[in-house]
């Protein structure tokens, strides 16, 4: 499964300068914990992705690497990591464009400056001009506009380009029909959902699901049960015993009662010509002993 990776130090063995890449701690944006990310020169971040799966190892030469994980790095869109940090600045007024960056827990928001446009800015805040300088205001309302266009973005790319994807169960689900191109579309924007709620924290997840008119998992899973119940239903249904619509036990009796048909005249030669014959048993009989004192 793929997974966040807590990168260490020693990911690309001391050559991460002759990359152009460089390592920086800032929180993640679902939880905020500190966590390490990739900065490309020209202000590209990468997020770093494990594969791992049980008893997995690499043959490297001669040795074995027991570590079998396969790592990715993937671009990462700059304005997940900036939204808690200007959630923090939502009760202030107006802040100019390169204070929005600042932090003295993590310096390193700094360097996201030369990430981020203003004009990337504006799209999940409000703005306006002060002494010629732009300034921003976090806005939840632009945040979630923009968020609901990253997961129908997503959910598109998903149904064009013929990823697979784990089946979700929905409130239409049915096994007949999983393959439909209206429950396609439905599971696509549900895993489309999952993702992007990755990178958001869980009262934005569950207005983002509001807006896009997706059930909760608890609606999801009542529905689900209710749709297998029918299903059962069928199944039972399937098996009910057939009687028939008439009774014909009176004719079958008939026919039991009536008399044996007459025996050919081939029958009756072979039963004149075993008259008088012995039966084969009669040849393994028991012997006697008789006129045995």
């Amino acid at each position: 499964m793929l997974s966040n990776h807590f990168l260490a130090a020693s990911l690309l063995g001391g050559r991460e300068l002759d990359l152009g890449l460089r390592y920086i701690t800032i929180p993640d944006p679902k939880y905020e914990q500190p966590q390490l990310y990739i900065l490309q020169d020209g202000g590209r971040i990468l997020e770093a992705l494990a594969f791992s799966e049980p008893y997995r190892s690499w043959f490297i030469g001669e040795a074995v690497l027991s570590d079998g994980r396969v790592l990715f790095l993937t671009p990462l869109d700059p304005l997940f990591l900036i939204i808690p940090l200007l959630q923090k600045f939502a009760d202030r007024n107006f802040i100019p464009f390169e204070d929005l960056f600042f932090s003295e827990a993590y310096p390193d928001y700094q360097k996201v400056y030369h990430s981020v446009s203003p004009a990337q800015v504006k799209t999940i805040c409000n703005h306006k001009e002060i002494n010629g300088s732009l300034a921003f205001k976090y806005s939840e309302e632009k945040v979630l506009i923009w968020l609901k266009l990253k997961t129908t973005t997503l959910q598109n790319f998903i149904m064009t380009s013929g990823v697979r994807i784990p089946l979700h169960k929905t409130a239409n689900y049915k096994a007949s029909s999983i393959s439909t191109a209206s429950i396609d579309k439905e599971q696509c924007l549900r895993h489309a959902f999952n993702i992007v709620s990755d990178y958001v924290k869980d009262y934005l997840s569950e207005k983002l699901r509001e807006i896009l008119n997706l059930p909760s998992k608890k609606e999801l899973k009542e529905q689900c049960d209710t749709n297998e119940e029918e299903v059962e239903g069928g199944r039972a249904l399937k098996k009910t015993k057939v009687e028939p619509l008439e009774d014909y036990s009176g004719a079958i009796g008939d026919v039991k009662d009536s008399k044996p048909a007459a025996a050919t005249v081939k029958q009756t030669q072979l039963a004149k010509a075993a008259k008088g014959t012995k039966s084969i048993m009669s040849f393994f009989s028991k012997k006697t002993n008789a006129g045995k004192d």
